[in-house]
């Protein structure tokens, strides 16, 4: 940490000592906000970013600690398969995936066009909007030996 007023004088510095302060901010709102002590522990973990090697780790422990997603309890994301059929697009699978889980779980589709969307709903609840995060597919066409794996990276809504 550099001190503004004192050029050469900060040092630089990591650890929990930096981190507790913001951790224990962040349950204190979340406190204030209703959410049970019991839940706390289980969401913070999995809206916190995961940084380094997947899953905890001894460099970033369970991650960078999301305050906005942690009292929003954005634990999960929807993910929604699109098959184009007669010129439009038509849902054909639908889940909700855990924010910290990394892998999808393989599944069979028929071949086709297909497009995968994602989405973390954090704006008004049921509308696409400014502060959610969302992901959207090219078109994937599938035929009968085709398989694809896809990498979803949510990017947020301005």
């Amino acid at each position: 940490l550099e001190s503004p007023g004192l050029p050469g004088r900060g040092r630089e510095a990591a650890g929990t000592s930096f981190a507790a302060p913001h951790v224990s901010g962040v349950i204190n709102l979340m406190l204030a906000r209703g959410i049970e002590p019991s839940r706390i522990g289980p969401i913070l973990e999995a809206s916190a970013v995961d940084l380094g090697p997947a899953g905890w780790d001894g460099d970033y422990g369970h991650g960078l600690l999301n305050a906005y997603w942690a009292l929003e309890e954005a634990v999960s994301f929807q993910v929604s398969v699109e098959k184009k059929a007669g010129g439009s697009w038509q849902q054909v699978k639908t889940f909700e995936k855990p924010l910290r889980d990394g892998e999808l779980e393989p599944f069979v589709l028929a071949p086709g066009l297909y497009r995968v969307e994602a989405w973390l709903d954090m704006g008004k609840a049921g509308l696409l909007d400014r502060g959610d995060y969302y992901y959207r597919s090219p078109p994937l066409v599938l035929d009968d030996d085709s398989q694809v794996q896809a990498h979803l990276v949510l990017a947020e809504l301005d």
